[in-house]
């Protein structure tokens, strides 16, 4: 069995090899940054801050006992198949934009490739926003294990501007999957089915199915995606998908009597058809994870000729949050032992809160200029706050009658490990002010 995506980090110096020189941390200086040991050459692109940087190498999916790690471990018990290739892209979050978007089949105007979403480290190369962006060396190493191998699960940082609130934050961790199969093979797939059907039917398990394939969810255009063929796929999909987080619900410390499913159409790049997986959980329907048949050009450039595969991504955050009962996504990052101690490997339990400390808010109303953008907004109170601000929240709306546009929004500041002092709020909030000079607004 293959164990490690050494092809893939291979290609990615090569690639990258005029691009970096040997370093030792993550830090910047005028003309270069390092990121894992290596120097990359910077230009008008870069955009990442050094609170950033300062995470890439905590790899909170390999610390033992961390609820991502652990959440990770049973999430890969769940999944693997007795030949799958177990991976993780540990050595370093930096790729090309190529891997990140192109091969993808992201459009040259696709948001995510704004510099308001992604952390460019030039224009060439950046933070990875998922981990979809090592699908094609991967679809590569099951070519190249001749058929040992026919699914591989890969775990790995990933990075995103996003706003500030409980369930969000910029450096956050996936788990990649993806299952490759010729056609011929329908009556395995169709056996394997029927199995987990049975299994979550016994465990009175519903399953509402609002997908379809139409206009917007179309067929691709090749001969070995007939409907039947897509159809069986996806089926194999959902099923096993739905089989392993099933499993993985039933750890929780508040396990749900009713564990109900919703498959919703969805769109990405490189799947079609596409899908959105739900859970029913305390009343709520949650977003779990997205899925689809991948994109056939995928797998040809990997040489699979004459297959059909499927794929998903899922935040593992997301799951620790609701299997744990971990209230803010800023707890996974916290030295605190009164947080690390209470987790073991393996065992999920309920997080028993901290004191809750005082909330402080401050407001700020600025103009808009051409060009603002919400994301580096909130990214900028990142920058200048930490992890001190619990949440920004838009709480004002004003438009003039010659068109200018005024927000205002509320900046609440909490430590999760101590009380703030009036004064450390004031003096954050008039950084914070004088760094939103920067961007695209006038200050009111």
């Amino acid at each position: 069995m293959i164990t490690s995506a050494t092809r893939g980090s291979n290609i990615l110096r090569r690639l990258s090899n005029r691009f970096y020189s040997p370093g030792s941390c993550n830090k910047l200086d005028l003309h270069s940054v390092n990121v894992s040991g290596k120097n990359w050459v910077k230009d008008d692109w870069f955009n990442i801050p050094q609170s950033v940087l300062d995470k890439v190498n905590r790899k909170l999916y390999a610390i033992n006992g961390h609820p991502i790690a652990t959440i990770r471990t049973l999430l890969e018990g769940a999944l693997k198949r007795k030949d799958t290739l177990l991976a993780d892209v540990s050595e370093s979050p930096v790729v090309s934009v190529r891997n990140n978007f192109d091969q993808l089949g992201f459009p040259k105007n696709h948001p995510g490739r704004s510099r308001s979403d992604t952390f460019y480290i030039n224009k060439q190369y950046c933070l990875r926003t998922h981990t979809s962006a090592h699908q094609p060396d991967h679809f590569r190493l099951l070519k190249e294990s001749r058929g040992i191998s026919t699914s591989f699960l890969i775990t790995a940082d990933t990075y995103r501007k996003d706003e500030v609130d409980a369930c969000h934050y910029p450096v956050f961790h996936q788990t990649e999957g993806a299952f490759v199969a010729k056609p011929d093979d329908q009556s395995l797939l169709l056996h394997e089915v029927e199995s987990v059907q049975y299994f979550l039917k016994q465990h009175s398990v519903s399953v509402y199915d609002e997908t379809s394939i139409d206009e917007s969810n179309t067929l691709q255009n090749s001969a070995l995606h007939t409907h039947e063929h897509v159809q069986l796929f996806s089926e194999h999909l959902k099923w096993t998908i739905m089989k392993a987080i099933y499993q993985l619900l039933l750890t929780a410390p508040e396990s749900q009597k009713q564990i109900a499913f919703r498959w919703t159409n969805d769109s990405f790049p490189f799947t079609q058809p596409s899908y959105q997986l739900e859970v029913l959980w305390n009343d709520k329907w949650l977003e779990l994870l997205g899925a689809g048949i991948v994109q056939e050009r995928l797998l040809l450039d990997a040489d699979l000729q004459h297959s059909v595969g499927w794929a998903f991504g899922i935040g593992l955050e997301r799951l620790a949050m609701l299997l744990y009962q971990i209230p803010d996504i800023r707890l996974f990052w916290s030295h605190d032992k009164r947080f690390l101690s209470q987790f073991q490997p393996g065992r999920i339990t309920a997080f028993r809160p901290f004191s809750k400390y005082p909330i402080c808010f401050k407001d700020v109303s600025f103009w808009l200029k051409e060009g603002f953008s919400d994301k580096d907004f909130h990214q900028a109170v990142r920058n200048i706050c930490g992890d001190l601000v619990e949440s920004v929240q838009l709480i004002d709306r004003y438009q003039k009658q010659d068109g200018n546009v005024s927000l205002c929004y509320r900046i609440n500041y909490r430590s999760m490990e101590r009380s703030l002092r009036n004064h450390e709020v004031d003096d954050l909030q008039e950084q914070l002010r004088t760094h939103l000079q920067t961007l695209p607004l006038t200050l009111r």
